[in-house]
């Protein structure tokens, strides 16, 4: 129901005048994001497969926010429809820019460098690539390989990387909730160890959110 509903939603978002579509949308802890937007170096957002990603990414891209997703090369009709419709309705926005997962890293220091606020989903089911960095944390008393390779890259960059969930309201709104700073390159002296530290954040709050709000989880 929550899916069906937000690709209604989505379908539709280039019909609302855009104060109105900004407004649908709450940014919990937002001064955290536009901290780490203003360093200059790009920012990173640890997402899950849990809640309508596409939706709030359209929601940020009408705030002014400069977005870069990382995803798998299957791109969906729906997503490449709307973008188009949103081209021409708001050319000077600049259309989000879409990265595959199985290309070679370069485009997301391209994307930091340019000061992007890049998202992924790191809790994989299955790492398809055999290039992808992973690093193993335990969820749900299993222990799982998640990709840690944006994480690596944006510590490297200096970009600051959080972690964020996205929560449906009623009325189609929606809550993009920024729980924590998972990583801040300025501290970093030891990559290893604060990938590893920020992977098993991570994954207790994928676990955390998960519990609460099982029916937006949308891949096992």
């Amino acid at each position: 129901m929550h899916t069906r509903c937000d690709k209604l939603f989505y379908l539709v978002c280039d019909r609302l005048p855009r104060e109105r579509a900004v407004g649908l949308l709450t940014v919990d802890n937002e001064p955290l994001l536009r901290e780490a937007v203003a360093r200059g170096h790009g920012t990173y957002t640890a997402m899950a497969h849990h809640g309508a990603l596409h939706v709030v990414a359209l929601l940020m891209a009408l705030r002014g926010y400069k977005l870069a997703g990382v995803r798998d090369r299957q791109e969906g009709a729906l997503r490449r429809w709307v973008q188009h419709r949103l081209d021409v309705l708001y050319p000077e926005l600049g259309r989000m820019r879409v990265l595959f997962a199985d290309t070679f890293p370069r485009e997301i220091f391209r994307c930091f460098e340019d000061g992007y606020v890049v998202a992924s989903a790191m809790d994989v089911s299955r790492v398809r690539f055999g290039h992808q960095k992973t690093e193993e944390v335990t969820i749900f008393g299993e222990r799982r390989a998640f990709l840690s390779g944006p994480l690596r890259i944006a510590i490297r960059c200096g970009a600051p990387a959080l972690q964020a969930f996205v929560i449906p309201e009623p009325g189609f709104r929606y809550r993009l909730e920024l729980v924590e700073l998972l990583a801040d390159p300025r501290g970093v002296t030891d990559e290893d160890r604060a990938v590893e530290t920020a992977m098993r954040a991570y994954a207790a709050n994928v676990e955390k959110f998960v519990r609460a709000w099982p029916s937006l989880l949308t891949r096992a």
